[in-house]
C-alpha cells in the first residue's frame, strides 16, 4: 500500500486573498507541473487575488519560473503578488525582469495590504 505524496502547497484565506504557500524548497522541472495544477485549482475555485508565498523556495529553474509566469497570466490584472523571495530566487526575478511585471513583497501581510489599497 502506497501513501499519497505530501502536498506541494497549502492554501489559506487572508482577507479577500488566497495565500498559496509553496511547501517544497525547489520549484523545478520535477515539481512545476504539480505546482501549476494545484494553483490552477485555486484559480478555478474562484480566487481573484492570490499571494504566492515562496519563502520556503531556495531553488527555482526555468520550469518553475515559467510556471509562475503561467499562473500570473491567468490572474486578472493586479490579482497576483509574490512574497518571501530568497536572495537567489529574487535575483532570478530581477535578471528576467519579472519583478517589473509581478508585484513582489517581503511578507504576506504587505501583499494583502497592497490588495486592499488597490
Amino acid at each position: 500500500m502506497s501513501l499519497p505524496p505530501p502536498p506541494i502547497i497549502t492554501v489559506t484565506a487572508h482577507d479577500s486573498a488566497a495565500v498559496v504557500a509553496m511547501l517544497e524548497s525547489r520549484l523545478d522541472m520535477e515539481r512545476a507541473l504539480e505546482f501549476k495544477a494545484r494553483v490552477e485549482d485555486v484559480i478555478d475555485g474562484g480566487a481573484t487575488q492570490i499571494v504566492l508565498d515562496m519563502s520556503e523556495v531556495t531553488y527555482m529553474d526555468s520550469s518553475g519560473l515559467g510556471t509562475v509566469v503561467s499562473v500570473f497570466k491567468r490572474m486578472p490584472s493586479g490579482g497576483f503578488h509574490v512574497t518571501g523571495l530568497r536572495p537567489n530566487v529574487r535575483t532570478l526575478f530581477q535578471i528576467t525582469r519579472l519583478d517589473r511585471f509581478i508585484n513582489v513583497y517581503a511578507t504576506v501581510d504587505e501583499a494583502v495590504a497592497a490588495f486592499r489599497r488597490a
